[in-house]
């Protein structure tokens, strides 16, 4: 009896300690869930609020489902076919389900509106890394000049632009980029300049190749 009682207790103690790692280890997820079911009550008895269903559909692509997301976004465009907002992330759900083209495409549509967004500045940058992807050099170079006219201090947005440049046979303009980066501590930028940028490293670096 003491060892099945013993056993018994052990059992009860390893349940716990699972529950307690689980719920320890996805209390973002449960917050978020909690949080979406009190969108989607008050949701039900204001149907047409743009903000609960962009709530909802933000809250939707945190928890990864993005099909949920577009059903609340295609809400918003039935509501207000030009909700910046609501394209914007559109343009990010798309991106999330490897749709990249479709994503790039709504984010040119939107185009200068984008700098009417709290976050234009990482919008632009994304945009950017997109049109790398698609090899769209030089949407990646006018996106990243946006970015950095809003914050200049990064050195990703420097380094990435050296890329685009160089990519778009503009490789003076590219090493003067990837020295920016260099500058502002982009560790990366240095291979890049002893490689394609000469006379660059030789204003930087020791020992660089003719």
């Amino acid at each position: 009896m003491k060892s099945s009682t013993a056993s018994l207790i052990v059992s009860i103690w390893c349940l716990f300690i699972l529950f307690k790692v689980e719920g320890q280890g996805r209390p973002d997820t449960v917050k978020l869930r909690n949080n979406y079911n009190t969108l989607k009550n008050l949701l039900s008895t204001d149907s047409a609020n743009l903000d609960l269903l962009l709530d909802l559909a933000q809250t939707s692509r945190k928890l990864s489902n993005a099909d949920e997301a577009l059903l609340y976004l295609n809400q918003i465009k039935d509501l207000d076919s030009l909700h910046l907002e609501a394209r914007s992330l559109e343009a990010y759900v798309l991106r999330d389900q490897g749709e990249l083209q479709k994503s790039f495409d709504l984010w040119l549509r939107v185009g200068e509106e984008i700098n009417q967004l709290p976050n234009a500045e990482r919008i632009h940058y994304d945009l950017a890394l997109l049109a790398m992807k698609l090899e769209r050099y030089e949407v990646g170079i006018s996106s990243l000049e946006k970015a950095i006219a809003l914050d200049d201090t990064k050195a990703n947005y420097f380094l990435n632009l050296g890329v685009c440049r160089a990519r778009s046979k503009r490789l003076k303009e590219g090493c003067s980029d990837w020295k920016r980066a260099h500058e502002l501590g982009a560790t990366q930028a240095e291979a890049l300049i002893r490689k394609y940028c000469p006379v660059t490293c030789k204003e930087l670096f020791t020992n660089c190749e003719d």
